[in-house]
């Protein structure tokens, strides 16, 4: 069972992305990539963002590392600690050694849309740190309240044991919607039966000990809801909610034209604050945004480490619409 980490280093990283997209002010309306890879520097206002940001609801998965030649992956189990040290790699991952004007040295360029996603924008470039410097490349996307990305760092030298490895972590960050999405606002009244839909985008990395490891993967993300309604019938339970969510379409981004399998959750433990976990405890994630108009998360299965992003895009009352596309 993989837990899950917050990682204020590569959040500090996409919020860059954003602020050089556009993005900036304490807001988290969708900017408009730029059409050019390019150099920018941080913006003013990020700091502002980052404050708004830092009481919100984010994920993050335990960063696993590669070490060339070595024939078993190694997992940092940070849990939760904004210092992790891992004896195996010879470093201390910190949160507290970073700072977001660091972070200038990095080109971002935006990204064709996956699942409806429109704003999708990779960066790459030498991150310092205390220790010295290590090549960071995240890429990912944003909704109005959210966003998700994934991250692969190379390691070269650092610590006390200057061997080189490649780690990777996905993370996803959003307000908060403090609930879980209702029928009364959701469904029109008087439904007796319901669902709802959520559609998007996931983007990660290859986690198995292949030679696929670190290989950047994306495709699309399902999210579908049935909502817990009372039945007008005299002994009837009240049954639900109950919830699935599946990524599809999963290849490779470049050099490969590999595709991966599908994978999909339909147990999760729903959280009345919006939150959820699957059964297996493999992915954990949030509602976002004003009633639930989106969902993101993080997770770790099937050799793949990724975070995912999905927008509401309408329900169904008939039990025979299924809308698939945003």
């Amino acid at each position: 069972m993989q837990s899950f980490i917050f990682r204020t280093v590569s959040l500090l990283v996409f919020l860059f992305l954003l602020a050089g997209c556009g993005g900036g002010g304490g807001g988290m309306m969708a900017p408009t990539p730029p059409p050019d890879p390019g150099t920018r520097p941080v913006d003013s206002d990020i700091v502002d963002l980052i404050n708004t940001l830092s009481a919100l609801s984010q994920y993050a998965t335990n960063p696993i590392a590669k070490i060339p030649g070595e024939s078993d992956l190694h997992t940092v189990q940070c849990n939760g600690q904004s210092r992790c040290q891992s004896a195996e790699l010879g470093v201390t991952l910190s949160t507290s050694t970073y700072d977001v004007t660091k972070l200038a040295n990095m080109t971002f360029r935006s990204l064709p849309a996956i699942g409806g996603i429109d704003n999708m924008a990779e960066g790459e470039g030498p991150m310092p740190i205390a220790m010295g410097t290590t090549d960071l490349q995240s890429f990912g996307g944003w909704l109005k309240h959210s966003f998700f990305f994934a991250d692969k760092s190379e390691w070269d030298g650092l610590g006390a044991d200057p061997r080189e490895f490649v780690a990777v972590m996905a993370h996803s960050s959003g307000e908060p919607s403090g609930s879980l999405p209702s029928e009364q606002t959701l469904l029109p009244p008087g439904s007796l039966w319901g669902e709802a839909f959520w559609r998007g985008a996931m983007v990660g990395h290859v986690v198995s000990n292949t030679a696929d490891f670190g290989t950047r993967v994306s495709g699309t993300a399902k999210l579908d809801y049935t909502f817990s309604i009372e039945y007008p019938f005299p002994d009837t339970e009240k049954f639900g909610p109950t919830m699935s969510l599946s990524f599809s379409q999963i290849q490779a981004m470049e050099g490969s034209t590999s595709r991966y399998p599908d994978i999909g959750y339909d147990r999760f433990t729903l959280d009345p604050d919006g939150s959820f976990v699957s059964q297996d405890a493999t992915l954990q994630g949030s509602f976002y945004g004003p009633n639930q108009k989106e969902a993101g998360g993080v997770f770790q299965r099937d050799g793949i480490s990724g975070a995912f992003g999905v927008d509401f895009i309408g329900i169904d009352t008939t039990g025979s619409a299924v809308p698939e596309e945003h």
